[in-house]
């Protein structure tokens, strides 16, 4: 209802939501894209503190760039 999207559209609000709910410790939340959902927890994480990344961490070459879509 809040994005007026059916389904398929709705990733972004449904990240936002758990984002909202994530902020607060101790909830948990049911997705059907948990790879995203993980990877916006982790961000979550690292952005408020409570987890980090390790300075020597080097980001593999082959993840750093991709090819330009056609």
């Amino acid at each position: 209802a809040i994005l007026n999207k059916p389904p398929l559209g709705r990733d972004a609000g449904t990240l936002a939501a758990i984002a909202h709910v994530a902020a607060a410790p101790g909830n948990i939340v049911r997705a059907h894209d948990v790879e995203a959902v993980r990877d916006a927890l982790r961000t979550i994480e690292v952005l408020t503190g409570r987890a980090e990344v390790s300075p020597e961490y080097l980001l593999p070459d082959a993840i750093r760039h991709e090819p330009p879509a056609d």
